[in-house]
């Protein structure tokens, strides 16, 4: 039996925190004309040092925090936010689609060379119940972190789950309740003739990416799940017996890669261990006795189309599918039972182009015109 034993080296920082508030103005200057190889697009404009502008989130005002010492996320929050009406021609080319329903706020903290960096990014244009609003000013209010004492302390991991047992390692790649029956185990070399099924257990972090960012890690040991094992009250492993488990796949929409596939991984693993101990099971939940309040008869769904094959540039975590070359059409069906079909559909596309002239693509759907999406050119060749 193999014996697995790591060490980990961890820096304890103890944290004060100092309730802040900082003031900012977006100085509005009209529009601004963007030049984009031979394409061009107006945008509202302001201060250009807070300006920013990509196809997916739009126009972001961006700043940094006066503070030098990290923040506490979790405590900044805007207040006294002043704004003002815009008509949708004040948009020039900024589309609606781009714009969202609220003031959204996003904070990044960074440390380089040991000096820390905070930074606020909002969408500045915004629809307040359908009406078109713009930030004028606000206030953020955030509590700092200050160092208040730094220690060093060596600890070893002893007690991984991986230290003893028996275990068995098997592939999923699909999310969804999966039924491991007996002639699965047998499968994996194990004696189902001589074990007790209570014995078993399964443990796994499913198939999601691991974060960008490592304080977010949610384990740094193997997480036991709770099943469903059906005939294991005898203890004995019959020919009719199975465990049943929720497995999450590597295909599972990622906000940080806005992908829905691993970018690592094409499966995950899970490990079934038999142990001297019972294995955690799933309890009977209490069905509700009252009359229902609210009663359902329709759902949102969405299916996705998508495949990581070809990287333009070579770099970064953004791939793409199919290739557009000599066939330049390519349809993709989806298909959804019981649709109905007076809902409105949200449609969401993804391209991109590397070529020494303007790219220009049509979205259809259903044969109907959706969207002409213009695609500047290189200047410096083709990329890669």
């Amino acid at each position: 039996m193999n014996k697995i034993s790591f060490s980990l080296t961890l820096w304890c920082i103890v944290m004060l925190g100092h309730s802040q508030d900082q003031r900012f103005e977006i100085d509005w200057n009209r529009s601004k004309i963007f030049y984009m190889g031979t394409n061009q697009i107006e945008l509202p404009y302001f201060n250009a040092k807070n300006f920013n502008f990509s196809f997916e989130k739009g126009i972001t005002f961006i700043a940094q925090l006066d503070t030098k010492t990290p923040i506490n996320k979790k405590s900044v929050k805007i207040t006294n936010l002043i704004t003002s009406v815009v008509s949708e021609s004040d948009l020039k080319d900024l589309k609606l689609s781009w714009i969202p329903n609220d003031v959204q706020l996003r904070t990044f903290n960074s440390n380089a060379r040991g000096k820390a960096s905070n930074t606020i990014e909002i969408n500045p244009i915004f629809k307040d119940n359908g009406i078109l609003k713009k930030v004028v000013n606000f206030t953020l209010s955030y509590t700092s972190l200050s160092n208040n004492k730094l220690s060093s302390s060596n600890t070893s991991l002893q007690s991984s789950a991986l230290k003893t047992g028996q275990w068995y390692r098997f592939a999923v790649d699909t999310t969804g309740v999966h039924k491991l029956d007996k002639g699965f185990f047998n499968a994996l070399g194990i004696n189902t003739d001589v074990i007790n099924p209570r014995k078993i257990k399964l443990y796994g972090h499913g198939g999601q990416s691991l974060p960008l960012t490592n304080n977010q890690t949610q384990s740094y040991d193997l997480i036991q799940n709770a099943v469903q094992f059906f005939g294991e009250e005898d203890g004995v492993f019959n020919n009719e017996d199975f465990l049943l488990f929720y497995a999450t796949g590597p295909k599972y929409y990622n906000a940080e890669n806005n992908s829905h596939i691993n970018p690592y991984s094409d499966v995950c693993y899970y490990y079934i261990e038999i142990s001297s101990e019972n294995g955690l099971r799933m309890n009977a939940a209490d069905q509700p006795s009252e009359n229902p309040s609210i009663s359902f008869n329709s759902f949102h769904d969405y299916k996705f189309f998508e495949k990581d094959e070809y990287n333009v540039g070579q770099i970064g975590r953004r791939w793409f599918g199919h290739r557009f070359y000599f066939e330049n059409t390519r349809s993709f069906n989806f298909d959804f039972p019981n649709l109905i079909t007076s809902s409105p559909l949200n449609l969401k596309v993804y391209v991109a182009a590397s070529a020494e002239s303007a790219t220009n693509m049509e979205i259809k759907a259903n044969n109907s015109d959706v969207t002409n999406l213009s695609l500047a050119s290189v200047e410096y060749g083709i990329l890669g």
